[in-house]
């Protein structure tokens, strides 16, 4: 099993989910998003499937679009 919760992504993704500050949250979904497009294009050069943290990265990409239509959507 792969361990990735202590990749820099999760880290902002927790951060956003957790927001309780409106004014702050948008920020934080950028930076999430941001950390985990960034971890995509790494584990393109790395070697294997990185099946397990993929899915997570996924995931985790809807997640934040989920959080942003519910909680700054008009």
């Amino acid at each position: 099993m792969e361990n990735f919760e202590n990749e820099a992504w999760m880290t902002f993704y927790r951060a956003a989910i957790l927001e309780t500050d409106q004014a702050q949250l948008l920020g934080k979904i950028e930076a999430a998003r941001n950390a985990i497009t960034a971890r995509i294009r790494r584990l393109e050069n790395i070697p294997g499937s990185h099946l397990p943290e993929r899915q997570a990265l996924t995931d985790a990409s809807s997640g934040l679009r989920t959080l942003q239509q519910e909680r700054l959507t008009p």
